[in-house]
């Protein structure tokens, strides 16, 4: 190299290749800070892609780096967006470097999370009523003992659940969703299914030990197990009796010879004896209808009594059906009437006596009628 005065000068360059994750500045190769990376040979620092950083000192592109929260995750190669995990999946937080993607793990079989779930233990089972899960990482459920109960419920992996016990007064079947009150005829200690009161014992609603069933008893009718009422009192029916005119009977309309007015039989001795029995109707006949009273019309007799003046003088008549029928009703109703009556009341009347059997009130029909008539009601305790 020459100078101004004409002198040569020998100067000797130096070129010095900084390593990758450095770069030269100056004569002097630095670290590569960080969110850059540098290339080997390189006197610049690169940043990193949008939304990528790196830690000081590295080498490539594909050194940067981002941190995917816990619930995302990178779908795509060269992209710092972060998706949601979908529903049934999780991601916990971790770091995806540049090209690469990640994916969210599924749920064990039988659980499933909310969208964006960021760790196994956010996933969970939905646990029906009645049942509980009773290992740790199982999604079998398993029903509740009679005597306890569960309502639907959630548990999350990895955790366990159970069911509550029923208090003393209440029970449940297996596999119950809640308790119910100790019926009546139980005993309910709780903790359990529900227990019968011995044999010819009862308890009210809510028991809760033996000593809460009392006896069956009845203070009038006798004892009985039915099979479709249970224990009940069952006694005879009660009565009344009450007298009513069960017949009315005109003396005069049937000439009274059929029927009993007081002590006097009409026909013998009203109809028989004056009107028409020894007169008109000949000796010895005692009539009993009116028919009968002109049975005998006619003869040497026929002319001289009303009874049978329009019968006529030549016929004599011997059987039921007659011609002159409706005159001769017409003449001896009128005539024995005023003898019938003399002997007895112009009505007579009849009366009876009627039971009736009923159960009273608080009972009711449990068996036969009439006089066989039981009745029931239920049994006290």
């Amino acid at each position: 190299l020459s100078t101004t005065n004409g002198a040569t000068v020998t100067m000797t360059a130096r070129w010095t290749k900084c390593s990758a994750g450095t770069y030269l500045s100056g004569n002097t190769c630095t670290t590569c800070p960080a969110g850059k990376y540098c290339l080997a040979g390189t006197s610049t620092a690169s940043s990193c892609p949008s939304g990528y950083t790196s830690s000081a000192g590295a080498t490539a592109q594909s050194s940067c780096y981002i941190s995917v929260s816990a619930g995302k995750y990178i779908a795509s190669s060269g992209t710092s967006t972060q998706t949601s995990c979908a529903v049934g999946k999780y991601r916990t937080a971790h770091t995806v470097y540049y090209g690469n993607t990640s994916s969210c793990s599924s749920c064990p079989s039988g659980y499933t999370s909310s969208a964006g779930a960021t760790a196994q233990s956010s996933c969970y089972i939905s646990v029906s009523a009645g049942k509980y899960i009773a290992s740790s990482g199982t999604s079998t459920q398993t029903s509740c003992a009679a005597g306890k109960y569960s309502t639907a419920h959630t548990v999350y992996y990895g955790n366990t659940s159970s069911c509550s016990s029923c208090r003393a007064g209440t029970y449940s079947t297996g596999g119950a969703s809640s308790c119910s009150t100790c019926t009546a005829g139980y005993y309910c200690p709780g903790n359990s299914n529900r227990i019968s009161c011995a044999e010819g014992y009862t308890s009210n609603s809510g028991a809760t030990s033996a000593s809460n069933c009392s006896a069956y008893t009845c203070s009038s009718g006798t004892l009985t197990k039915d099979s479709s009422y249970g224990y009940i009192c069952v006694k005879s029916s009660s009565t009344s009796s009450s007298t009513y005119e069960c017949g009315t009977y005109e003396c005069g309309s049937y000439v009274c010879g059929s029927y009993v007015c007081g002590s006097y039989v009409c026909g013998s001795y009203a109809c028989g004896s004056y009107a028409c029995g020894s007169y008109a109707c000949g000796t010895e006949q005692v009539p009993t209808t009116v028919d009968n009273c002109c049975y005998r019309c006619g003869g040497s007799y026929n002319t001289s009594y009303a009874c049978c003046s329009a019968c006529g003088t030549t016929t004599t008549y011997t059987t039921q059906t007659k011609y002159c029928t409706s005159y001769c009703n017409s003449y001896c109703d009128s005539y024995c009437d005023s003898y019938c009556d003399s002997y007895c009341p112009s009505y007579c009347t009849s009366y009876c006596t009627s039971t009736s059997y009923y159960c009273p009130s608080g009972w009711s029909d449990y068996s036969g009628s009439g006089s066989s008539l039981k009745c029931y009601k239920a049994a006290s305790y």
